[in-house]
């Protein structure tokens, strides 16, 4: 049995990809934070500087045209660098209730621990050993 097209473009749809966010990613991660209706919102222009200064600790989930659909943002803690804090997750309406924020969300603990702080020193051995407040 063969796919019909609108199973083709139902799974085209679907693509999603995670990715360190970017400095342009700002206004659409403030468009998802004030659509959630619960996040406590934070000027745009922060987000914008969250997407520059925390894209390592922090991600994005992109659609199949690569715009911004869910994203976490975190950051490691300067005087606790074993400690990540998620500082806020949101997904776009249209996108809830697939298990993305969660999926995000071990994303930025995973690539986190892959990291480094700006002494050089580990970060993180793996979301077991993470503080996450």
């Amino acid at each position: 049995m063969t796919a019909a097209p609108a199973d083709f473009a139902r799974a085209r749809s679907e693509f999603l990809t995670i990715d360190t966010p970017r400095v342009e990613d700002g206004a659409a991660i403030w468009r998802i934070a004030r659509d959630s209706e619960v996040l406590d919102l934070n000027s745009s222009y922060s987000y914008l500087l969250w997407c520059r200064d925390f894209a390592a600790t922090s991600v994005v989930a992109r659609d199949q045209t690569g715009e911004p659909v869910a994203f976490v943002t975190g950051y490691i803690r300067p005087d606790r660098p074993e400690t990540l804090v998620v500082w806020q997750v949101a997904v776009d309406h249209g996108r809830r209730g697939t298990g993305l924020a969660a999926r995000s969300s071990v994303r930025t603990c995973t690539s986190t621990s892959r990291g480094s702080t700006s002494s050089g020193g580990s970060v993180l051995r793996g979301c077991g050993l993470l503080s996450v407040y």
